[in-house]
């Protein structure tokens, strides 16, 4: 069991390291199971929390590699962005995403689905997959395409359906990186281009421990797109925190506020993990938690006002209140900026969000695919802001 503490995100990262360069590039894509010693760096749940940054991570790596040696790993991380700074553009598509979610409640059952949720298709990959993500919280990136491959044009399942066990059982679950990432392997995220799994990749990849012959499909099949595509631009917002706040929220996708500029004392209010409309697993809201404990503790200073497990709590809070100002990091696309989204038509009190250098810079790169972002961000506008 992963536990959500910056100290143990830091051991990690200390580990992983020297494998960063041409040893990760090598071994990367092989998924020898979760009890075996795989070269990737596990860090992924928390960069999705920020009890450890983007930066941090890059920095740490260029300390023993050049550059080039380490930029398989550096893609990985840069990849994360990429998928926000896309979905911060196009908030049509999880819009979306949010639809075919809510119209499938009442429809969504099936004697196929049920199986693949519970990991009795009879694809043994597959099965062992399903259940090694409820169990652990935690898949292979490779193993997460081709679970999702399979799911698609094997089973035949709608992609969102996946994409949603997938957000309500991963530790690293982020709204973008996986709403895209399962909208590609299904070809709709870039037209044309799907991700079908083979037998014989799985084979190799696995080092031979599943084999899946004859169980796959042959050919992906074209899925519709509904979604709105209409690119928004975006908004600015600061990094150095203001000294008037009132409060700051606490929240679960930037726990470490200690390194923000201009952090001192500060009242705070803590947003559980509970209060956003996501039935997640216990594994997950956990592993939440404790972040969200660790960080309070390193913020030892602060006054901690209220601790919300319902948003209806917070809107509570800040009406009875006397708080004129209430600030936090701008929480990305999805739901716990859905959840919080009543502060935007506040009459009460001012708002004051704040958004990550990091964030701000690399985000407007990501305005077609992927490799023009690579090709614009590396290395000239990292380097920019490490």
């Amino acid at each position: 069991m992963q536990i959500g503490k910056r100290k143990i995100g830091l051991e990690k990262l200390e580990k992983f390291v020297p494998a960063a360069g041409k040893e990760y590039e090598k071994f990367r894509n092989y998924d020898f199971g979760f009890s075996y010693e795989n070269k990737i760096s596990m860090l992924s749940a928390y960069l999705r929390t920020r009890l450890i940054t983007e930066k941090e991570v890059i920095n740490a790596v260029l300390t023993q590699h050049k550059m080039q040696p380490a930029q398989k790993f550096i893609q990985e991380v840069i990849w994360r962005t990429y998928w926000k700074g896309w979905l911060e553009m196009r908030p049509g598509v999880w819009n979306d995403y949010k639809k075919l979610i809510l119209n499938s409640k009442s429809t969504s059952s099936s004697d196929s689905l049920d199986k693949a949720l519970c990991g009795e298709t009879g694809i043994e990959c597959f099965d062992h997959w399903t259940k090694e993500l409820i169990e652990t919280g935690y898949l292979h990136n490779h193993a997460r395409m081709w679970f999702a491959s399979i799911w698609v044009f094997t089973l035949k399942l709608p992609w969102y359906l996946g994409a949603d066990f997938f957000m309500k059982h991963l530790l690293d679950g982020d709204v973008a990186s996986n709403t895209l990432s399962w909208r590609w392997v299904s070809g709709i995220q870039t037209v044309g281009k799907s991700y079908l799994a083979s037998a014989e990749n799985i084979k190799k990849y696995t080092d031979g421990r599943f084999f899946p012959k004859s169980q796959l499909a042959l050919e992906p099949f074209e899925i519709a797109d509904t979604a709105n595509k209409e690119v928004c631009s975006l908004d600015s917002f600061p990094d150095r925190v203001g000294n008037e706040d009132d409060c700051f929220l606490v929240h679960e996708e930037d726990l470490s506020l200690e390194f923000l500029n201009n952090f001192n004392e500060k009242k705070l209010v803590v947003i559980r993990p509970e209060s956003i409309n996501l039935e997640r697993c216990s594994l997950v809201n956990d592993f939440i938690n404790s972040a969200i404990n660790d960080q309070i503790e390193r913020l030892e200073s602060s006054e901690v006002l209220i601790e919300v497990k319902k948003i209806n709590e917070l809107e509570q809070f800040l009406l009875n209140s006397d708080v004129k100002t209430v600030s936090l990091i701008k929480p990305h696309v999805g739901y716990l900026k859905d959840a919080l989204s009543f502060l935007d038509s506040s009459e009460q009190m001012k708002v004051n969000y704040y958004r990550r250098n990091w964030d701000s810079k690399l985000y407007p790169y990501a305005k077609k695919g992927f490799f023009p972002y690579k090709k614009a961000v590396l290395p000239k506008a990292l380097n920019e802001i490490l």
